[in-house]
């Protein structure tokens, strides 16, 4: 089995994927939320092998207890809160592109993932998930041609 879609920032805001009629103003803040949510959800590598799937996050600067890892009905959610660094009132910031807030990151992975049996690690600022298949309830399915 592979990975069947993948999720992204559109679960976060309902309707973000067909921009509705209305007020200009309204459509391209909606547009600027969508891509702020892009921009903070960590990028992310799936790998399959035959024993497991391997997902590895990009999360730099969060520690392990800053990041929350879980999964319900086949979609593994990977989300945080990045805070923002404070700045002192006698400092001027010239470029500013690092993100703060919060960001959610979610793939569908198939239903043979043993979840109890997942392992996860972090180190230098990549997360590390282990999901191992259920090989023995792994079984080509065949579909007869009528």
């Amino acid at each position: 089995m592979s990975i069947l879609a993948f999720s992204d920032v559109f679960d976060l805001f309902p309707g973000a994927a067909t921009v509705r009629s209305g007020d200009k103003n309204d459509q391209l803040e909606q547009r600027r939320s969508v891509w702020d949510a892009l921009r903070r959800a960590p990028k992310i590598d799936v790998v399959e092998t035959e024993q497991e799937y391997v997902v590895k996050a990009d999360v730099p600067g969060l520690k392990k207890e800053e990041v929350t890892i879980s999964m319900q009905e086949g979609v593994l959610s990977i989300s945080g809160d990045r805070k923002a660094e404070h700045v002192e009132s006698t400092h001027h910031r010239h470029v500013v592109e690092r993100y703060h807030g919060r960001f959610q990151r979610q793939i569908h992975i198939p239903v043979d993932v043993i979840v109890h049996k997942a392992t996860a690690k972090m180190e230098n600022g990549v997360l590390e998930l282990k999901l191992p298949k259920d090989l023995q309830n792994i079984t080509p399915a065949k579909i007869p041609i009528a």
